[in-house]
């Protein structure tokens, strides 16, 4: 597992009391930084278990992406507690909300849930980031861990940013977790040496994530399939991978286009030919070049040299031989033929 040491790390920093810095977790775009992530959230959102009248805190995960004002990011951190405070009693919000007039909360009362009707509202006005306090741990349960996603593209100050992300990390004690592609925040070179002069005050570790093929795959996989009938890619699930390994590509989300791609390209084949005894072996051959130029395509390159038929120029000839030097052992592995033969031999199946 090529993340296993990140996956560790994490473990192990979510468990600290008050570790006093967040973790910053780059890579790429594309490269599943936040499929990764949102993986081990759902991990440790499992562990958490109720505890009778206390609040339990699962794992926030917020999206900085397009954010433009300090107000809209915290708006979207108490979305995601009012829901945990609506389902306490009144009693219970009363007397964890006494003294603080920061925030206006206000939810429905059912005291009769069988008549499926309201039976008033109330509204308390307190500070609900006060159940990130260590003092509250009586009432509180949880790990108090926040992740922050897409860094990179929040259109707030990266100085600004920063210093309201670390008042969660001092004085609330919270676990943060960052996730960006480093090199990029601030958006110009300078914007990028703010965050690095920046970025030692707040964050103790970094970790790039490495790009699982094979694991975001599966996770793909059964992710379109809430959405459509898909085509069975598990016996072709090694060519998948070894085609995108060896076109080096690594970008996955075009993975996921590609999967919803082929899956629509497949249905159209007739069922008679999907009983016949080639089948299988004719889908390997589709589904090797159906990827390769999909990718390259992708990547903006001129694969139409590698599909070519008849006659090429000099120039052609050297960059199609650079194409097939790429694909060749991959083709060689499955016992492939070359395009040109493989889009004569198809239609005899």
């Amino acid at each position: 597992m090529n993340n296993k040491h990140v996956t560790d790390y994490l473990d192990y920093y979510i468990r600290l009391k008050t570790p006093g810095y967040a973790v910053m977790l780059t890579g790429e775009w594309g490269s599943g930084k936040t499929y990764f992530i949102k993986k081990v959230l759902d991990s440790w959102g499992k562990e958490v278990e109720e505890c009778g009248d206390s609040v339990v805190m699962k794992p926030i995960y917020i999206s900085l992406n397009g954010i433009e004002n300090m107000g809209r990011v915290t708006e979207k951190i108490k979305s995601q507690i009012y829901p945990i405070l609506h389902s306490k009693s009144a009693n219970f919000i009363k007397e964890l909300g006494k003294g603080l007039l920061k925030s206006s909360l206000k939810f429905d009362i059912d005291f009769n849930a069988a008549d499926n009707k309201n039976d008033g509202t109330l509204s308390y006005a307190l500070d609900v980031f006060k159940i990130f306090e260590l003092k509250n741990t009586d009432k509180v349960r949880g790990r108090r861990i926040l992740v922050f996603d897409d860094l990179e593209r929040c259109k707030i100050n990266t100085e600004t940013m920063f210093g309201y992300i670390n008042d969660f990390v001092e004085h609330y004690g919270c676990k943060v977790i960052l996730v960006a592609d480093q090199i990029k925040i601030g958006g110009s070179d300078d914007g990028y040496q703010v965050y690095r002069k920046v970025k030692e005050k707040l964050i103790g570790q970094t970790f790039k994530v490495q790009n699982n093929v094979g694991t975001v795959l599966d996770g793909f996989i059964k992710e379109i399939g809430k959405d459509v009938k898909v085509f069975d890619y598990e016996p072709f699930k090694e060519i998948v991978v070894n085609v995108f390994q060896t076109a080096k590509y690594n970008n996955l989300r075009v993975l996921k286009q590609f999967l919803f791609d082929f899956n629509r390209f497949e249905g159209f084949v007739s069922d008679e030919y999907k009983g016949s005894d080639n089948y299988k072996k004719f889908i390997e051959g589709l589904l090797i070049y159906f990827l390769i130029i999909y990718l390259e395509m992708k990547g903006g390159t001129n694969v139409e040299l590698f599909q070519a038929v008849g006659s090429l120029s000099k120039e052609e000839r050297i960059i199609s031989t650079g194409y097939e030097k790429q694909y060749n052992v991959l083709l060689n592995k499955y016992n492939i033929l070359h395009s040109l033969h493989f889009c004569k031999t198809s239609i005899l199946i």
